[in-house]
């Protein structure tokens, strides 16, 4: 009944608005200019609202009960130039150009992607024998490129965190007193069954458990930035696995973003980001920040993937560095910590200077190289 009720919540009698280009995605439009909006119809991907016209059209054409036919019946409709999509890691939306050869389609890299429970896994169980085909994709890296060219004909453009770029670098000369460590929590029904929870999690218990005698050691606060997931009983669920670890402790503080972008803010002011595998870690890096890359996931997730999770793949990188790691060993996760919090402000800068940070994450600030690609578009 709640499901009925639901989807007659989401009819709209009103017909969809011919324009030049169709958002399939329900949070990319915040971060577009306003020229940009004002020449696109959005469609919530994730929880689509049904016009009543296309319902009748798929009606007349025996097409029931199916959201992808849905999806190209409204775009058949709407007739764009272009489409745009924040959602990187989705086949059907990759085989959306094949469906309009004669509509451009542009893919922006949403996070930073593996092979673990990622779309690189998805494809490689798959077995694709044939390249998909999209007009362009806004990729954060060079290494990855070579990933998706595996799989992906298109033209690519390297400019870094599309949502990171468009949140301004405020310049705090005078970093907080806290370091902040991202959560990459899962609840145990969205783990793949083939490993074990208390197992898969060990490597981050043993991080969290000595930056909390290194943050008092240091007299610094560790905030613990959750993450933003709607699924029942998670923000609950989060707290607690946090809280067996730490135990309720004044010098913990739990930080909930109340915007998608105000982690940004967080990690600019914090003295440094501690992170595993998080893309949080990755645009703090292209920012500027002094982070501490503890990548040690890859010692205990081993059924799917072999080296994807070590920092800055698939860049041809050391095991270890001054800054970052891909070992749980105590000696060597306490290294990167004093070296990242006794490193000086200009140090850090020729620090991450001597690096090839092309090949890890870029900043295309205010998304230049992005919007010269739309006014051409809109343009023609």
């Amino acid at each position: 009944m709640k499901n009925i009720i639901n989807l007659i919540s989401r009819i709209k009698f009103q017909i969809p608005p011919k324009k030049k280009i169709i958002i399939l995605d329900k949070f990319l439009p915040q971060y577009l200019n306003k020229r940009t909006l004002n020449n696109s119809f959005c469609i919530n991907y994730r929880e689509i609202d049904y016009y009543l016209n296309i319902v009748i059209i798929m009606v007349f054409r025996n097409i029931f009960n199916k959201k992808e036919k849905y999806i190209e019946t409204l775009v058949k409709f709407i007739n764009p130039k272009l489409i745009l999509t924040f959602i990187d890691n989705d086949l059907f939306l990759w085989n959306l150009k094949k469906i309009f050869p004669k509509i451009k389609f542009c893919i922006i890299q949403n996070g930073y992607r593996s092979v673990h429970n990622d779309i690189f896994g998805l494809l490689k169980k798959k077995k694709i024998t044939k390249k998909y085909k999209v007009d362009n994709i806004f990729v954060f890296n060079n290494s990855i490129i070579k990933q998706y060219s595996k799989y992906l004909d298109s033209k690519y453009f390297v400019i870094g965190s599309f949502r990171s770029n468009n949140n301004p670098l405020k310049n705090y000369k005078i970093k907080k007193n806290y370091i902040v460590f991202v959560s990459e929590y899962v609840q145990i029904n969205m783990l793949n069954k083939n490993y074990n929870y208390e197992n898969y999690f060990s490597n981050e218990k043993k991080i969290l458990i000595l930056l909390k005698e290194f943050c008092l050691n240091n007299r610094l606060k560790l905030k613990i930035l959750c993450r933003n997931k709607l699924q029942k009983n998670f923000k609950t669920d989060e707290r607690k696995f946090f809280e067996k670890i730490l135990n309720k402790n004044n010098n913990v503080e739990y930080i909930y973003s109340k915007s998608l972008d105000q982690h940004f803010e967080i990690i600019d002011k914090a003295k440094f980001t501690v992170f595993t595998a998080s893309s949080v870690g990755y645009e703090s890096l292209s920012r500027g920040n002094k982070i501490a890359a503890l990548c040690v996931k890859n010692e205990v997730v081993k059924y799917e993937s072999k080296n994807d999770l070590v920092f800055g793949w698939p860049a041809n990188l050391r095991l270890k560095g001054s800054f970052w790691t891909n070992s749980s060993k105590q000696s060597e996760i306490i290294r990167v910590l004093n070296y990242v919090n006794n490193i000086s402000a200009k140090g850090w800068i020729k620090e991450i200077n001597k690096i090839k940070k092309r090949d890890i994450i870029v900043r295309n600030e205010k998304n230049t190289t992005f919007y010269n690609f739309i006014n051409k578009s809109l343009n023609q």
